[in-house]
């Protein structure tokens, strides 16, 4: 992990390190062996997804759904849909972004998975900058640049 005064550079490395350090987390609370589904915020959360979900072998969906333009903030936009309500009904969903920053995001999708009859859901992010309620990788206030990533600074 490399920083500068206003930018976190994610390597590879790092990426897999903050995955198993979510996974720890999971393991601790007793959470890891419940979970029935993953569900990966696209563009930022698949790949955190998919790495979790091949190393605890479970099915993964995604759901596109995000709330920044570049560096911008703007109103949350869903382009791709949830599982529907007979799937996910009384299973166990961890949900996963590679960055939770106002929490909009992932609020958004909780709501749309309680009204799915959803059991449980854990909330995970690679990166956290503020305080909720999740199970996270570390936190920054600084502009996370992920490898996936161009960099266009």
């Amino acid at each position: 992990m490399r920083e500068d005064d206003k930018y976190m550079y994610l390597s590879w490395l790092d990426i897999n390190q903050l995955v198993e350090k979510i996974i720890n987390k999971l393991k601790q609370d007793n959470l890891l062996d419940t979970i029935d589904y993953i569900i990966a915020i696209a563009k930022g959360g698949c790949i955190p997804a998919t790495i979790l979900a091949n190393i605890i072998d479970k099915p993964m969906y995604v759901v596109g759904v995000s709330s920044y333009k570049g560096q911008k903030r703007g109103k949350i936009k869903q382009y791709q849909s949830l599982p529907t309500a007979k799937v996910l009904n009384n299973k166990n969903v961890l949900v996963i972004d590679d960055i939770i920053d106002s929490g909009k995001t992932i609020e958004y999708i909780n709501e749309n998975l309680k009204k799915r009859k959803v059991n449980n859901v854990i909330s995970a992010c690679l990166c956290c900058s503020n305080e909720h309620d999740i199970v996270y990788g570390i936190k920054s206030n600084k502009w996370v640049v992920f490898p996936w990533e161009k960099i266009t600074l």
